[in-house]
């Protein structure tokens, strides 16, 4: 699993885990139907989305940790029309003709005799035809034990089409839906899963992330002796106010930093932008973080063609903090310059 994987949502996964939580979702449960996959309770928010596109989704919340899994089918799905309304049906090696009759061969246990089943079946029960011994009605499982014991050793498959013998058929679906014929191979063969949401459906609400990211950078700042301002606002050179979403100040050093909700170039150019004015006016040198917790990774590497830290909202935001910091900030004695 991936960094990202453990630690915050996409924007994708961030919008379904809102709708779902105004939605007061606790589970989320499915039925089949002859068009697809429907969504107990929540089939408005379903339809918003492309069928698998809507299934991985769920499929990472549950790898999140924010859903978890409760039961799953297996579910065979028309490639044409995405029905899974579909049966299965077997054909003829050669003539491919799906006119075929199965043959299973009944061993008696008691004399050893074996033969088509057909040469057992007498008036609605099973007659072993070398010693006569009757083995019970059709429909009855055969017996464990004793002289009335049997069991089918194996079966094979006869075209009544070409008069062709073989024991292994041709698996071939049909979807109900549309009518469309096709193989195992050609099928869309998927799980479907039903998920209770946890915990941290609520942990990882949007509102919630970027408020513990504001709390770790809060506490962090403070063992650094820096002080911190929130929703900060500087004049530039062009004399138009830039609004920065923190500002860290020491005795010699300015941390402008944003947060970036989607992680688009974008932020990164704003707050380039932002810094370019500002810092003729600052007497202080000037240290640029862009917090992304977005979980993209769309801005990358381009924070060094700006000179501007970057720095992911993950399982390691901390440890990546502190040690940015210590690169920009020299600590002696509890004292910072």
């Amino acid at each position: 699993m991936s960094e990202e994987n453990t630690g915050i949502l996409t924007p994708d996964e961030e919008e379904l885990l809102m709708k779902l939580n105004n939605h007061d979702v606790k589970e989320i449960n499915f039925h089949l139907t002859s068009e697809g996959v429907v969504y107990d309770g929540i089939e408005e928010i379903a339809e918003e989305y492309n069928p698998a596109i809507f299934r991985r989704l769920l499929n990472s919340l549950e790898e999140k940790g924010v859903l978890e899994h409760k039961d799953h089918k297996m579910v065979v799905f028309c490639p044409k029309c995405r029905s899974p309304e579909v049966y299965t049906k077997y054909s003829c090696t050669k003539c491919k003709s799906v006119d075929i009759s199965r043959n299973d061969f009944i061993e008696h246990s008691h004399c050893g005799y074996i033969d088509d089943k057909s040469k057992f079946e007498k008036e609605h029960r099973f007659v072993c035809p070398n010693c006569d011994t009757d083995l019970g009605s059709i429909d009855d499982e055969p017996p464990e034990s004793g002289k009335e014991s049997y069991s089918i050793i194996g079966s094979s498959f006869k075209c009544n089409n070409c008069g062709n013998n073989f024991e292994r058929p041709n698996i071939q679906h049909q979807c109900q839906n549309c009518g469309a014929n096709f193989n195992f191979k050609q099928s869309k063969y998927e799980k479907i899963s039903s998920y209770l949401k946890t915990g941290k459906a609520s942990e990882m609400s949007p509102e919630n992330r970027i408020q513990r990211v504001k709390d770790s950078i809060q506490n962090i700042f403070s063992e650094w002796g820096i002080e911190l301002d929130y929703d900060a606002v500087l004049k530039g050179q062009s004399e138009g106010e830039h609004n920065f979403d923190l500002i860290g100040e020491t005795k010699t050093k300015i941390i402008l930093a944003d947060i970036s909700e989607n992680g688009k170039p974008n932020d990164l150019i704003n707050l380039f932008g932002k810094r370019v004015d500002v810092q003729t006016r600052l007497e202080k040198s000037i240290a640029t973080i862009l917090i992304d917790v977005s979980g993209n990774g769309e801005v990358g590497g381009l924070g060094d063609v700006y000179d501007i830290k970057i720095i992911k909202s993950n399982n390691q935001f901390e440890k990546n903090l502190n040690e940015y910091l210590g690169t920009i900030i020299e600590k002696k004695k509890g004292l910072f310059r």
